[in-house]
C-alpha cells in the first residue's frame, strides 16, 4: 500500500511540475535580427508566464525588423499567447529587437494583473460606492427600492 502512494505523490509532483511550467515560446524572427534574441526572449517569457494560475499551453513571439529606414522605431513584436483557452495578443513597436522584447515582456506582464483583477478592473471599474448603494449584478437583498409597490386595493 505504500509503494501505491509513493507513486501517487510522484505523479502528483509531475502534474504540479507540468502544469505550472509554460512550454517553451516559439520564436519567429523576420528580417535583420541577430540569431541570439530567442535565447533572450524565452527565460524573460517563460518567468512572466510562470506567475499565471492558468495554463499556458501556447505562447508566440514573431519580431519583425522592417527594412525602412524612415521608421522612427523599425522592429516591431507580437506576442499571441493562449492563456487556457483565452487568448491574448500583446503589440509593440521599437527601436531595437531587444528593446522589443522587454517592451513585450512588460506590457504582458501588466495585462496578465489586470486580467487577474477581474472584468471590471480590467475595465477601469471598481465598486467604490456606499454600503446598501445598488449596483449591476448584486443580490436583490442588497439592492434598495426606489419606489414603495402600490397597495392592495389601491390604484396608482
Amino acid at each position: 500500500p505504500g509503494h501505491n502512494r509513493e507513486q501517487e505523490i510522484t505523479r502528483m509532483s509531475r502534474r504540479s511540475r507540468s502544469a505550472s511550467t509554460p512550454p517553451a515560446t516559439i520564436v519567429e524572427l523576420v528580417g535583420s535580427i541577430a540569431d541570439d534574441l530567442p535565447g533572450y526572449a524565452r527565460p524573460k517569457i517563460a518567468h512572466v508566464l510562470a506567475r499565471t494560475r492558468r495554463p499556458v499551453p501556447y505562447s508566440r513571439l514573431r519580431v519583425v525588423h522592417h527594412g525602412d529606414p524612415g521608421r522612427e522605431r523599425p522592429v516591431t513584436a507580437q506576442l499571441d499567447v493562449d492563456l487556457d483557452g483565452q487568448p491574448l495578443c500583446v503589440h509593440v513597436d521599437a527601436r531595437t529587437p531587444r528593446e522589443a522584447v522587454d517592451r513585450v515582456v512588460d506590457r504582458l506582464a501588466v495585462r496578465l494583473a489586470r486580467m487577474a483583477l477581474g472584468w471590471e478592473a480590467r475595465r477601469g471599474r471598481t465598486f467604490t460606492g456606499a454600503p446598501g448603494e445598488w449596483r449591476h449584478g448584486y443580490p436583490p437583498e442588497a439592492r434598495t427600492r426606489r419606489h414603495a409597490p402600490p397597495e392592495p386595493g389601491r390604484e396608482p
